[in-house]
This record gives structure tokens, sequence and C-alpha cells, in this order.
């Protein structure tokens, strides 16, 4: 019996380990734990200042997928914009200016 509960308290001790880790994951069932940052984002196009979902413009869209990377190196090409805002989670914005 002292067996199986110390079998098994390392197996949750294990489990509470790897499920704190950092992302991504080196198991595969945290891939379908995690739940995005979508951050807020806005287009500048003809000095007008529109708020846009990234999201919306991608066929299928994944938790792993870093928006603010994405918006911040390809919103400009994905959006067709002047220059694009994107809000950080820690409040402050990266603005963008397209070519």
């Amino acid at each position: 019996m002292l067996v199986v509960a110390i079998g098994l308290a390392l197996e949750l001790v294990v489990a509470a380990i790897v499920f704190t880790a950092p992302r991504p994951g080196r198991f595969g069932w945290q891939m379908y734990s995690a739940v995005p940052y979508i951050p807020a984002m806005w287009a500048t196009v003809d000095g007008a200042e529109q708020p846009f979902e990234l999201g919306e413009a991608l066929i299928n869209s994944r938790a792993e997928i870093d928006f603010v990377g994405l918006a911040r190196d390809r919103g400009c090409e994905i959006v067709r914009a002047d220059a694009v805002r994107v809000e950080l989670a820690d409040g402050t914005f990266v603005t963008v200016d397209c070519p």
C-alpha cells in the first residue's frame, strides 16, 4: 500500500511541475490546455485608425500562435494599412509603420 501511495504522489508531483512549466511545454497535452493572449490591435488606413481582429484573418487560429509577434511582423501585409498599433499584455503599445 505504501508503494502505491508513493507512486501516486510521484505522478501528481511530476504532473504539477510539468503543467506549470513555461509554454511551449514538452508534453503534447499542454498544447490543448493553453489559452492564447489575443492583443487589441488597430490599423491606420488613410489617416483613420480602425480596430481589427488578427484572429479573423487566420484560417486556423491555434493557441501557440504568437499574435503579438505576428501583428508586429506581418500586420501591415495582412491588413494593408499605413501603420499597425498593438497593445501588449502589460498595457504598453507598439506601433509599426508600414513601408
